[in-house]
């Protein structure tokens, strides 16, 4: 990822810590971009709304802010009993609050148990 595709404004997907979220970029430092942090985080020190400093490697996706959202998407994972949600665009574009992509998706796992046949023991 080079620094000059990068513009204040744009969206950034950042990994850190095995954990993707957006941000929103702010300006630039001297090995990386400073962004506001625009999701709910869970395995990080910072939280949503916080400006941190993110290492270039660290960018996996950018988008310009002059694009237009795409439809809703998100990843799932799970770990032990707990179920992760990861929307695939930010937050802003979604026009969700982190309280409100976390009801969002409490309803869609919610509607997912419901949609899905038990199965037997030893299936």
């Amino acid at each position: 990822m080079e620094k000059k595709s990068i513009q204040i404004g744009d969206f950034i997907k950042v990994r850190s810590n095995g954990e993707r979220f957006w941000c929103i970029v702010e300006g630039f430092g001297d090995e990386g971009v400073v962004a506001k942090v625009n999701n709910h985080v869970v395995m990080q020190n910072f939280s949503f709304g916080d400006n941190i400093a993110v290492q270039l490697e660290d960018v996996i996706e950018v988008i310009s802010q002059s694009e237009k959202p795409h439809p809703l998407k998100f990843d799932v994972t799970t770990e032990g009993d707990s179920i992760f949600l990861t929307f695939n665009q930010p937050l802003k574009w979604l026009g969700l609050t982190p309280e409100g992509a976390m009801e969002l998706g409490n309803k869609l796992i919610d509607k997912a148990t419901e949609l899905t046949p038990p199965t037997e023991k030893g299936e």
